[in-house]
């Protein structure tokens, strides 16, 4: 029988961080004991922030405005307003480069009847003096409520690589489709995607998840064939593939708990990573850029706590890192933490030991931690 080892860690900071590990045994419960071990290992508490610049681009997204920050500026700076824009449906590209920005206007036929309608896309550069690179005239509607509105706005834009995006293209009255867009090619019109019920997208576009005659599914983006059936149960909408694509980590029921598990996206095979307690739940899942470790949060709705965690793959175990995160309303799309380009550091929203919220730089080997600026909204990416 498998042990869960617990850690817990003293932290004093004079004149830097030292942790001491006191580790005791404790047998886990009956249904976590084909699960991944988890131990504490406590960040340490936030200390003075490194002389080095800050390496890349972090980029939020909050109700007003989507904003990066980077070395050389002082603070964040905007890449778009809320207004014309709609902001949930926003995408940076896979290099850091470009955002691209629905733009349109919203409708109250009635008080029940409101619809989002784009009448442009905008792909904007992410320099710290933004400028609008090309403009796409488009020609969609969303009613509020409907297949891609379930969170009260519109569908996101899915990049492919950075040439090429996905859209939805039609009125809500007509047949609408998936198209695959490439806003640099003037001559180019929009392509009909192969799959229309795509949730979300492997990295290379070979494989994408959907939902048919309430069946889940990994489906071969290029004939549409159903390749692996998924649990009928899984979270689909939070579903986190590896760089790679070669693995996907999906939440689901089962038992009356949820469990996060890695499927291998050519098999089947699946491993539980995490077992949750019966109200539990799991949020913010993000892979390292190398796919070796999964970062996810354990949100607990009855205290409120929202816990870091990551699980190592090769290792097989889960470290509980003793930080309780702000909760991310607008998953997937976007989270409570993000790993940074070279996969060695962590920057999360927390208001933990502090009275406003806050981004937090961690060191994922050393537990260092420092602030790195007041949060603005919930994170979408780190890069380059």
């Amino acid at each position: 029988m498998n042990w869960l080892v617990k850690s817990f860690y003293l932290i004093f900071i004079f004149p830097a961080v030292i942790a001491l590990t006191f580790t005791v045994s404790a047998r886990p419960s009956d249904s976590a004991q084909d699960a991944w071990p988890v131990t504490q290992r406590c960040l340490g508490l936030p200390v003075e922030a490194p002389d080095a610049p800050f390496p890349g681009m972090l980029v939020t997204v909050a109700d007003d405005a989507v904003r990066a920050y980077r070395e050389g500026v002082p603070t964040t700076y905007v890449l778009a307003f809320a207004g014309g824009n709609f902001l949930r449906g926003a995408s940076v590209s896979p290099d850091g480069q470009l955002i691209a920005v629905p733009n349109g206007v919203i409708t109250a036929v009635t008080s029940s009847d409101v619809r989002y309608s784009v009448q442009e896309i905008r792909i904007v550069t992410t320099e710290t003096v933004p400028r609008i690179a090309v403009r796409i005239p488009w020609r969609a509607s969303f009613p509020m409520g409907s297949l891609f509105t379930s969170t009260g706005d519109i569908p996101t834009v899915q990049w492919l690589d950075s040439e090429r995006f996905l859209f939805v293209e039609g009125l809500a009255s007509e047949e609408q489709r998936w198209v695959v867009v490439r806003p640099f090619d003037a001559g180019a019109q929009p392509e009909t995607a192969a799959v229309q019920d795509a949730l979300t997208r492997s990295p290379d576009g070979s494989r994408t998840v959907a939902v048919r005659s309430s069946e889940r599914a990994l489906i071969d983006a290029a004939s549409g064939q159903t390749l692996v059936g998924l649990p009928a149960s899984a979270d689909v909408s939070r579903a986190q593939w590896t760089p790679d694509s070669s693995t996907l980590a999906i939440s689901y029921r089962e038992g009356g708990v949820e469990r996060l598990t890695l499927m291998d996206t050519a098999s089947g095979a699946r491993s539980d990573v995490f077992v949750f307690e019966p109200y539990q739940k799991a949020r913010s899942v993000r892979w390292s850029p190398d796919g070796a470790r999964l970062a996810f949060t354990v949100f607990d709705p009855q205290t409120g706590m929202n816990r870091l965690h990551i699980a190592d793959r090769a290792a097989h175990a889960v470290s509980d890192l003793c930080v309780d995160l702000e909760i991310a309303g607008s998953e997937p799309f976007t989270s409570s933490v993000v790993w940074s380009p070279d996969g060695k550091s962590l920057a999360m929203t927390t208001a933990q030991a502090v009275p406003n919220a806050v981004i937090s730089i961690a060191d994922v080997e050393t537990g260092r931690r420092w602030t790195l600026l007041p949060a603005s909204g919930e994170l979408s990416g780190w890069y380059d």
